[in-house]
């Protein structure tokens, strides 16, 4: 045994491509239990002969790369063998998804979290070095999880909230001051914003060809492989707005900013996961999702996955949730759920992105 990974498993000729996927019979790399590893290993066939079968597998027969993000009925390798383990993981260690101590924050700070829903595939650009192709999704550094960066949520937000012709004053208290490279004093910016976001981890992963189409011609060119969050796939959402600027301001003032901010996030939010999208190639469709958090599995119980609570706050709501979109008999269930906030905890809960505005506008009839 060696002590370099990629000279020890090679990947140069058709037979190693088998015997690392695991295709080979005859003599598989068994101790190759990671497919990650896997994965990084067929890379090194970017510049051998075997690359489009690396990448492709046989024709018929299928293999490579494409056999352990692809499978047309159920679920693929990846996402069985990484990505529901890891994210078991992380939900016993109380990693994700996130919860916050809203109680322990200043006042008028709130958290927001749901679990969505893409009915759009979701891409955007790694900046993984070595990789069999040159499109591979965003994935957390140790978990190999595709996500989307806490950042990333930022920009998309901000973005949207500058297309929908909202002040860059209130912008820049939201999100901070835009820092430009060109500027030689840019490491003198520095006021953070009010938002404070989180990574979103998917459930599942898969590959998608787009056929970029000639303007003359209207044929296809060269077919481009992108690895995707699916549509259906599922992650959460979080955002904590913490004031932390408005401590030693009045309460008249402080109530007055809270609102605003609170509507205007409402707004943004909800642009940005159903309209815009915030996935690369949005422009295109990718990165857009339904409107119900409600997390339906089976003959299981649904479960409303949305939660809003504000610290100094605590308002009971007892108006019955509305009626979720996709029909199905499971929506006489929802009726029995009680969107209610114990006084002690402080947290609201609710369904789609209509119950959403009407929590909104209740706390800031409460403010």
């Amino acid at each position: 045994m060696g002590y370099d990974l990629y000279a020890e498993y090679p990947c140069i000729r058709e037979s190693d491509v088998r015997r690392i996927v695991g295709d080979d019979r005859r003599a598989p790399y068994t101790e190759l239990t990671d497919i990650y590893t896997r994965v990084n290993l067929l890379a090194q066939s970017v510049i051998a002969d075997a690359k489009e079968f690396a990448k492709n597998g046989h024709f018929k027969y299928g293999g490579g790369y494409k056999s352990l993000l692809h499978y047309n009925r159920g679920k693929n390798s990846y996402t069985a063998e990484l990505i529901e383990p890891y994210l078991n993981r992380l939900d016993q260690l109380g990693i994700y998804p996130p919860s916050v101590d809203i109680q322990s924050l200043p006042p008028y700070s709130f958290f927001l979290q749901f679990q969505f829903r893409l009915i759009r595939p979701y891409t955007s650009g790694d900046d993984t070095p070595f990789y069999i192709h040159d499109n591979p999704i965003t994935k957390d550094p140790v978990f190999k999880l595709p996500m989307v960066r806490p950042s990333a949520w930022k920009g998309h937000l901000r973005a949207v909230a500058s297309l929908m012709g909202y002040p860059a004053a209130v912008i820049n208290r939201l999100f901070g001051d835009a820092k430009k490279d060109d500027d030689p004093d840019a490491e003198k910016w520095g006021r953070r914003g009010r938002l404070r976001t989180y990574p979103t981890f998917f459930d599942a992963i898969d590959l998608q060809v787009i056929n970029p189409h000639d303007r003359k011609t209207k044929a296809g060119t060269v077919p481009v492989m992108l690895e995707v969050a699916p549509k259906g796939a599922c992650g959460y959402f979080s955002l904590l707005y913490f004031p932390f600027d408005l401590i030693s301001q009045s309460p008249k003032q402080v109530k007055a900013e809270v609102k605003e901010d609170l509507q205007m996030l409402n707004k943004i939010i909800r642009s940005t996961l159903t309209v815009y999208g915030f996935s690369a190639k949005k422009s295109k469709g990718f990165g857009q999702t339904s409107i119900s958090f409600v997390r339906k599995k089976g003959n299981l119980p649904p479960v409303v996955t949305g939660k809003f609570g504000m610290s100094g706050l605590q308002i009971e709501l007892s108006a019955p949730p509305q009626q979720h979109s996709g029909g199905g008999s499971w929506q006489a269930q929802l009726q029995a759920i009680k969107h209610t906030s114990t006084p002690a905890s402080g947290w609201q809960t609710f369904g789609d992105f209509n119950e959403l505005n009407q929590v909104i506008k209740t706390v800031v009839r409460h403010l």
